[in-house]
């Protein structure tokens, strides 16, 4: 290395070209000692179960009052059944991705959402 710097979340460095196939062999040498299996798996933690009842206006308004999110603060994870999800569509370059609505039960309440990389999920 010939330069290192970088904060506690990120990390940059600089090395020679010449030793960038020893660079990747060292990388590689120590990924295959510290990684363990369940580094590399995901893992969705929610941090409560909101009733969809409580999906309104007012809940947002509370929940946005935590911010600002990041690192130290991370955007609370929530899990609520009893929604209907409506207007489904394949969207993004290859169709990669569904956009759609969630429809809260025995309420008028719609919320948008998109998951990324599943729009191939839709098409069978």
């Amino acid at each position: 290395m010939v330069d290192v710097g970088g904060h506690p979340m990120a990390a940059g460095f600089t090395v020679e070209t010449a030793k960038l196939d020893l660079l990747e062999k060292k990388l590689f040498e120590n990924a295959k000692k510290l990684l363990k299996t369940e580094h590399l798996e995901r893992v969705l933690r929610i941090d409560l179960e909101l009733d969809h009842l409580l999906i309104n206006d007012e809940t947002y308004s509370q929940i946005q009052k935590l911010e600002p999110f990041g690192m130290a603060n991370p955007e609370p994870t929530f899990l609520t059944k009893n929604l209907i999800i409506s207007n489904i569509k394949i969207v993004g370059k290859d169709g990669k991705h569904l956009k759609f609505q969630f429809i809260v039960q025995d309420s008028k309440f719609k919320i948008g959402g998109i998951a990324f990389g599943i729009g191939e999920k839709n098409k069978t």
